[in-house]
């Protein structure tokens, strides 16, 4: 006997529309999420990089090709957050 995958006339059965919906929103939230993190991700990034006072102390630990890049970085990075913080 064939017994079909799916009792149409069950009220609990989610239609296509309210599954697509249902997708839609969850993709929705773990973009958020993703988001967040990336934004948790450059704040640690940004608490790490301004234990470096100034180029010559970035120079200590990174060499001296690095220090010239310092302003660079940090103006990167805080640009980045800037951009991960705006509203869509």
């Amino acid at each position: 006997m064939f017994t079909p995958c799916c009792d149409w006339s069950d009220p609990f059965v989610v239609s296509y529309e309210q599954m697509q919906k249902k997708l839609h929103a969850l993709r929705n939230r773990q973009n958020l999420f993703q988001e967040e993190g990336m934004i948790a991700l450059v704040l640690d990034t940004i608490d790490q990089f301004s234990v470096y006072k100034s180029p010559r102390h970035f120079a200590s630990y990174a060499g001296e090709e690095a220090a010239t890049l310092y302003e660079g970085i940090s103006s990167y990075l805080y640009l980045l957050l800037g951009e991960l913080m705006v509203v869509k």
